[in-house]
């Protein structure tokens, strides 16, 4: 919104004059998120808006965000422009809500299940068009600043990139070999960086007392599935049958321990990048 003051005159006499304020409304829309204030944020221009997806709670563990413009008469989507944009991602449209000069149109952009990048790539351009042509079209360039991993966004905890998932032993070995762009299943060692169990006397794999974890809670609900146990990379070498790998068992968003079950059982892993 902009604002003025407008002076009416008497003609017969000029130095009479009265000051009207004036608020004009903007042609443009104005657009929000399903997570501002947390890890979205935006720089707006007369033809575009930047949109920048940052690390953040509130950004973890995401297949898409919704961005709502509200503006006079409303916007359809019209096109995606850039291959990246074309190939990692979609936009599903909303119900339109609001009133004529108050109209909110929410536009989701979904990554596809195939999307997998670390690169912060800039996706652009959105396109939209006003539903009345005598207001300017506008678009949205999107600037990723976080990776994403088959169509959804990790959490970073304690430095490291987590995405968790479920399955067997050689489900969750499959699935760290296959991820590409550098993503692996966690490693023990990997576990004991996401819970903040770095010190040596974290040191014995073969020690299952349960114990407290140096981790974030909130981040550790995105990164771990609760009441699970989680695969690692490692097998259990002096079992004689190779049936066991080692986990870390996650009982709560604040304790877990160290575990040795059966590679068929189904249990949760957690996929890593740094």
């Amino acid at each position: 919104m902009n604002s003025g003051t407008l002076y009416v005159k008497n003609l017969s006499d000029e130095t009479k004059r009265e000051a009207i304020a004036v608020i004009f409304k903007s042609s443009l829309p104005t657009v929000t998120s399903n997570r501002d204030g947390q890890g979205i944020t935006y720089n707006c221009t007369t033809s575009d808006i930047d949109i920048y997806i940052k690390e953040n709670i509130g950004t973890a563990g995401e297949t898409g965000f919704t961005f709502i413009f509200t503006s006079p008469v409303g916007y359809n989507f019209t096109s995606i422009s850039e291959s990246n944009a074309q190939n990692f991602t979609q936009v599903s449209t909303g119900s339109q809500s609001g009133s004529n000069g108050n109209i909110k149109n929410p536009f989701t952009l979904l990554f596809k299940n195939s999307a997998t990048f670390s690169n912060s790539p800039n996706l652009y351009y959105y396109k939209f068009t006003a539903k009345d042509n005598r207001f300017p079209d506008y678009q949205i360039d999107l600037y990723m600043q976080i990776p994403v991993l088959k169509g959804k966004t990790p959490c970073k905890l304690n430095g490291l990139w987590a995405i968790p998932y479920t399955g067997t032993w050689t489900q969750a070995v499959n699935a760290g070999n296959s991820a590409g762009d550098s993503w692996r299943l966690a490693s023990m060692w990997d576990y004991r960086v996401l819970v903040g169990w770095t010190g040596s006397s974290y040191n014995n794999v073969d020690d299952y007392t349960r114990r407290t974890f140096n981790a974030d809670e909130n981040y550790v609900k995105k990164a771990f599935i609760l009441d699970k146990r989680h695969w690692s990379s490692e097998t259990v070498a002096d079992d004689g049958s190779g049936e066991y790998a080692r986990v870390l068992d996650v009982y709560t968003s604040t304790a877990g321990a160290y575990g040795r079950p059966l590679k068929i059982e189904q249990q949760a892993y957690v996929l890593v990048h740094n």
